[in-house]
This record gives structure tokens, C-alpha cells and sequence, in this order.
């Protein structure tokens, strides 16, 4: 259960949380060390203070409980926390304890009840996985990806890339492109019987010749889709080949010659056919959607697929030019729903801490943009999902964003663009379980994406899970280690374990050619301060200052590292002004982790401002 109740209401909280308030109730009126707690809640991991720290600050919030004048939790500071309300064992649990200690059993539930105090809060309720902490039974689970990603009942399907065989390596963005438009279209099929592997994972095998044996034992693939395209003239020949994984049988293979313009259709022809073959069973819903695609402009599918090959860069430049190619796409077929698309995430990632441009500039033109994509096609998942990213980091319409996050699951529940930044906005939320949900549930589909592990790693460090963390975090490393959010996560990661002048050379070495200012100045600035470099930190916070250079959210953060409350301040109200995207995870603040400034008017007017589900503001 691990809820809270309060006036005939309950509120959910995370396991580790509950773990860390029943151990303290085991043990009320009485000092129970930071080093008894973290022994109990997380047994034969490593975990550093801050992980117990950020549990108590959000048991404080749920509880509404003011750490200078505590009615729940008292800190005794270099020491520890003790349970200051009086604490009383309901009968029912004790016995149900003692039953389940005398055969060997984990305890099946434990309720712990407070009497009524200020604010109208009645009773603290922990059940189930709390008593494992209890009688100190506690066991790691596997790291979830050794096991088979896809449940009972499911079938696998891997999408290798397309070969070209123009012999004109400028027409790969056709086969790259073909590759990505079966895989998306494969993946609408039907989600609750058929898996399929999304691009990035997929294209990790471009120019591999590995096996389908080892291909399928590697993503867990039941069957694996292979073919190759060839451009002529305006027309296309497409070869595929369907080949089981158990015993690398040719399931079936057919080769089609299309016009482009009919492109679409020859795509769902494909992906019909698959489904006959692995015994996929289509809705009349999803074969009449198959049946009446569209004919698209030749000439604007050229362009979109040329807009899909630069975005997947993750550069500036490449989201800049992709964006170009949307456009001509767009002009070429104002009816093309996916340039519309395209177009729309663009500006999202330029606006984006990966981009060039201001959110005011960037924002508000992808979300016009969208309105478009859904005149067109109300029912393409992926427009939903970057409407939800949106309203999430420009908005700050938090329930606004989460119905558009819903409904994109709603539409393509195959779609790691549906359940990746889902699991992002519930992690922001403090939403640890949920999220935790549907980062796995995104691995299962994206099981080699490099920003999904990052994800899952951070995820798990706030889960208080450091061995899922670090295997996260090694894993992305392996796949991509210049990737900005790797990079950024391997020298934070360094940091924590008290290797700074590793995490500084590491910063140093990669930082310089993977965004140098938007991403990586800040944090090898808090490097240089944690190491007592100041004189290299003004440094660059001097170049970071310069327009252009950094977004202000990340200036004020190494002013609040030296200590400058008042700089932070007008740069973080700076940050809010311009509505820059990292402002909100400021959702994590407390008075524990932002120290004296919590208590600053303008900081306060600053969490007022973002309006947090649940009332941040005053939080101790």
C-alpha cells in the first residue's frame, strides 16, 4: 500500500520512503542514527547521505511537518532523526507479525497510527513490502533487463536496418528512413500481442553482420524483419524477408516495386502481411487504417525522410536542418501529417537544452505547429506525446500535461515516444513508482537507448537502487559515451563516489567537443568549486555569462555553488522570466536541500510562480 492517510485520504509514497518512517517508528522517541537507517532501508548497497536525505525531506512534505519546529521528525544534527510523535501498534498488526515470525514468513503488514495533531492529520498506514525492512528481510531484485522483455503472451519482433543497394551511400537516408517508418508502423499493430524493438536499438546493427540468432538473443526478439530498398527513377524496389529466431526459418519473403508516391501504402502492404505470418490477428479499426493510407507528394517524402536523418544527429545543426527539410516537405504536401510532425519537434529540441533558440521562441511555434499535425491526424500518438512535453517544461501545466502524456500511451502504447517522457515528467513529479513503470516498460521496446538507460539511472539513484543505477549508467556508457546526457550523468556519478579529479578530467577530456557551454560549463564549473578551484570556476562562469552562451538556469546554479544567493536569485528569476525548461525540477526543492534561500521571499515567489502539484511552497 505505503500510504499516508489524512482526513479519510491517503497519499501514495515510495517504498524507500515508508522503509525509512517505519524505522524510525520501530524505534520512536529514540535517536536512530543516518547509518541504522541507511543499514535498515538499504541493506548490502552502498548509498550516500543525500539519498536519505531527500527521503526524509518529501516524508516531511507528505506529513507536512516543519524541520525547525518538528511534530513528526526531529533531526539531531551529525547525528541522526528520531520519531518525536507517539507511536501505537494496532493489535491486528502485532499478531499478524508474530504469526508470520513463528513460520519463517515475512511480516504480511504492519499499520502504524498516530493520535490527531495540527493540520488534521489522522493516521500513517505502511503496509506489505514495509515489513520486509521490519524484520531486516530484504532482497535486491535483478537487475530487470537479464530477463525477457517481453511478458506471457507476447510476441518480439526486431526490425533490422534496410540495406541500400543503390550503391550511392547519399541514398541511405531512404533505407534508414524506410527502416523507421516499418518499425512505427509494424508497432501500431497490435500493442498488446506484438512488441516491437524501436529505431535506435535497431539501427545499433547498422552495418553489422551479425547472425539472427545472435540478433534475436541480444533483443530478445522472437522474429526478425530484414530487406533492402533501391531508388530509381521515382520508383522503389523493397525486399523483405521474415526470418523466426528459434530455428532461423524463413518465415516469408517478398520483394514489391512501388511508385514513392505510393510509398505509405506499400509500407502498411508490409506490415499487414507480417502480422499473417506471426499469427497476429488485425482489428477491422487497424485494417481499414491499412487499406486507405494516402498517396504522398514523392518529392516531400524525399525531404521528410531527409528531416528524420539530420534530427536523429541530436545536434543543433542537424535539428536546424531537419527542420528545413520539414519545411520543404510541408510546401511540397501541406497534407503530410508527419512533416508537420517533424517540423514541430524541431523547434521542441531546439528550444530544448539541446538547442539553439530561447523557449519563447521555440515553444509556442512547436505547439502551433502540433495544432496542425492533430487537424490533420487526431490519432498519431507521438503528437501527443510532444504536446505533453510542452505543456510540461514550457507550460508548467502539470495536468495538463499528463492527459496528453496518457492519451499518447493511449494511442501508440508500443511507442518509446509515448512512454519515455512520461516517465521523465513522473520522475520530476516525485512520482518514483510510476515512473519507474514506464522507464521499464520504455527499455522493453528501446532496450539499447542511451537516454532511456540515463533515465532509468537516475531514476533508480532517487529509488535508492545504486547497483540498478551504476549498471544503468555503464550500459549507456558502452552504447554511447559522447552523448551529452552520458557524459553529464558519468561525471556526476563520478563526483558522488569522491572522485573529483577523475569526474573534472573526465568533463574536461569530453566536455569540449559535446555542447561546450549549453551543457557541460556549469558542471565543470561546480567541479572546479567542489575542488576548491574557484579561479577556474569564475572563469567560466565569465564565458557562460556572455549572450548566448548558457541558459540562466544553469548560471544560477554555479552562483548558488559559491554561495552567491542574491546572483542566483536574479538569474533564476531570470530563468523563470524566459520560461527555460530546467527550471522545473526545481520540484525537488526543500528547506533541507536549498538552505537558506528556501526562506528568501524571491525564492518562494519563484516556486509560487511554477505552482507545483501538491503546494511546494513553505515545504521544510
Amino acid at each position: 500500500m505505503n500510504e499516508i492517510s489524512s482526513a479519510g485520504t491517503s497519499r501514495h509514497v515510495e517504498p524507500k520512503m515508508m522503509r525509512v518512517l517505519v524505522c524510525l517508528a520501530g524505534r520512536a522517541g529514540e535517536v536512530v542514527t543516518k547509518e541504522e537507517i541507511m543499514a535498515a532501508v538499504w541493506p548490502d548497497t552502498y548509498v550516500t547521505e543525500d539519498v536519505l536525505l531527500r527521503c526524509i525531506s518529501e516524508l516531511r512534505r507528505v506529513l507536512e511537518d516543519d524541520a525547525r519546529k518538528p511534530d513528526y521528525i526531529q533531526t539531531i544534527h551529525g547525528t541522526g532523526y528520531r520519531l518525536i510523535h507517539p507511536v501505537t501498534r494496532i493489535p491486528q498488526a502485532r499478531a499478524a507479525e508474530t504469526e508470520a515470525l513463528e513460520k519463517g514468513m515475512a511480516v504480511p503488514a504492519l499499520e502504524v497510527r498516530a493520535r490527531p495533531v495540527r493540520r488534521g492529520l489522522i493516521g500513517i498506514v505502511a503496509a506489505a513490502v514495509l515489513t520486509l525492512a521490519l524484520v531486516g528481510v530484504y532482497t535486491v531484485p535483478r537487475w530487470f533487463r537479464t530477463a525477457s522483455p517481453h511478458r506471457a503472451g507476447h510476441t518480439v519482433l526486431a526490425v533490422l536496418p534496410f540495406d541500400n543497394l543503390s550503391g550511392d551511400p547519399e541514398q541511405e537516408f531512404i533505407s534508414d528512413g524506410l527502416t523507421e517508418e516499418m518499425i512505427t508502423e509494424l508497432s501500431r499493430l497490435d500493442p498488446d500481442r506484438l512488441r516491437v524493438i524501436a529505431r535506435s536499438s535497431a539501427m545499433k546493427y547498422k552495418g553489422e553482420r551479425k547472425g539472427v540468432d545472435q540478433v534475436g538473443r541480444e533483443l530478445k526478439a522472437d522474429y526478425v524483419l530484414e530487406g533492402s530498398v533501391r531508388r530509381e527513377d521515382g520508383r522503389v524496389r523493397v525486399t523483405a524477408q521474415l526470418v523466426q529466431v528459434s530455428d532461423q526459418t524463413h518465415v516469408w519473403a517478398e520483394s514489391f516495386d512501388r511508385e514513392i508516391s505510393g510509398i505509405l501504402a506499400l509500407q502498411g502492404e508490409v506490415a499487414r502481411l507480417v502480422a499473417g505470418h506471426i499469427r497476429i490477428v488485425l482489428t477491422p479499426g487497424t485494417a481499414n487504417r491499412l487499406a486507405t493510407v494516402r498517396p504522398v507528394n514523392p518529392d516531400a517524402y524525399v525531404e521528410y525522410l531527409k528531416g528524420r536523418r539530420q534530427w536523429h544527429m541530436m545536434t543543433v545543426a542537424g535539428f536546424r536542418r531537419a527542420g528545413e527539410h520539414y519545411k520543404r516537405a510541408i510546401e511540397l504536401d501541406p497534407g503530410y501529417a508527419a512533416a508537420w510532425l517533424g517540423l514541430a519537434d524541431s523547434y521542441r529540441m531546439r528550444g530544448s537544452w539541446w538547442g539553439d533558440l530561447q523557449a519563447g521562441d521555440a515553444f509556442p511555434v512547436a505547439k502551433q505547429t502540433l495544432e496542425r499535425v492533430m487537424q490533420i491526424d487526431d490519432t498519431i500518438g507521438e503528437a501527443y506525446a510532444s504536446l505533453g512535453r510542452i505543456r510540461f517544461v514550457y507550460d508548467w501545466d502539470w495536468a495538463g500535461a499528463e492527459a496528453a502524456f496518457k492519451r499518447a500511451i493511449e494511442l501508440a502504447p508500443n511507442s518509446r515516444d509515448a512512454h519515455s517522457p512520461y516517465a521523465n515528467f513522473l520522475r520530476c513529479m516525485r512520482r518514483f513508482d510510476e515512473a519507474r513503470v514506464r522507464i521499464e516498460r520504455c527499455l522493453e521496446i528501446e532496450p539499447l537507448s542511451p537516454l532511456e538507460l540515463v533515465e532509468a539511472s537516475l531514476l533508480y539513484t532517487e529509488l535508492g537502487l545504486p547497483d540498478r543505477a551504476e549498471q544503468a549508467l555503464r550500459e549507456a556508457l558502452e552504447l554511447d559515451p559522447e552523448s551529452p546526457p552520458v557524459l553529464h550523468l558519468k561525471t556526476q556519478s563520478e563526483a558522488r563516489a569522491g572522485r573529483l579529479r577523475e569526474a573534472i578530467q573526465h568533463i574536461e577530456e569530453k566536455g569540449a567537443t559535446t555542447h561546450p557551454y549549453m551543457v557541460t560549463s556549469s558542471l565543470l564549473a561546480i567541479m572546479y568549486i567542489r575542488n576548491g578551484e574557484e579561479a577556474k570556476a569564475r572563469a567560466i562562469l565569465k564565458e557562460m555569462t556572455k549572450p548566448g552562451r548558457a541558459p540562466p538556469s544553469e548560471i544560477a546554479v554555479v552562483y548558488r555553488r559559491l554561495g552567491d544567493d542574491a546572483a542566483y536569485l536574479d538569474w533564476l528569476e531570470r530563468a523563470v522570466s524566459e520560461r527555460d525548461p530546467s527550471v522545473v525540477w526545481l520540484s525537488g526543492a526543500s528547506a533541507e536541500v536549498m538552505g537558506p534561500v528556501w526562506d528568501n521571499p524571491r525564492f518562494q515567489a519563484v516556486l509560487r510562480q511554477l505552482n507545483f502539484p501538491g503546494g511546494r511552497t513553505d515545504t521544510r
